[in-house]
């Protein structure tokens, strides 16, 4: 563990939130997010509204899901990951989506930066993109997460 660059082990501090979530009673929560991984990565905000409710005072980050139109196939989603505390938690959120996408369903995935930048907007100090292909078809027929992006408010 010395030695290793801190986004790696915050990467796995990632993957390991997952499994603290479901030995803490949140695994059903987890699960119910969404029947592929697309839908999922979709809904990740649904637990965040959980924790809002509970405790509203939070900094809870918000996420973003929109088609990436330069993939002929469909398959690949883009990220976007809100902040209001900046961009030190980027390599837990990879590694939350990607335990996820393993454990829930049986994927290894890809999470290719496009953005990281700082912002100047009222409530939101930091904004980053991924693209992560192959996720599957939406069969929604909707584009996006069902939140408008925080920085269009």
């Amino acid at each position: 563990v010395l030695g290793a660059p801190v986004d790696v082990l915050l990467e796995a501090f990632g993957r390991h939130f997952i499994y603290y979530l479901e030995q803490n009673g949140y695994d059903s929560t987890m699960k119910s997010q969404g029947n592929s991984l697309r839908e999922w990565i979709k809904n990740v905000n649904e637990p965040h509204r959980l924790l809002r409710s509970r405790f509203p005072k939070s900094s809870l980050p918000e996420f973003w899901t929109e088609n990436d139109e330069s993939d002929e196939t469909g398959e690949t989603v883009l990220l976007h990951y809100y902040s209001t505390r900046g961009g030190r938690f980027v390599s837990v959120v990879v590694g939350i989506i990607k335990e996820a996408a393993k454990r829930y369903f049986d994927r290894e995935i890809e999470m290719h930066m496009v953005s990281a930048e700082d912002t100047a907007h009222a409530n939101v100090n930091f904004h980053a993109v991924w693209r992560i292909p192959q996720v599957g078809k939406d069969s929604s027929g909707s584009v996006g997460s069902n939140v408008t992006p925080p920085l269009e408010t």
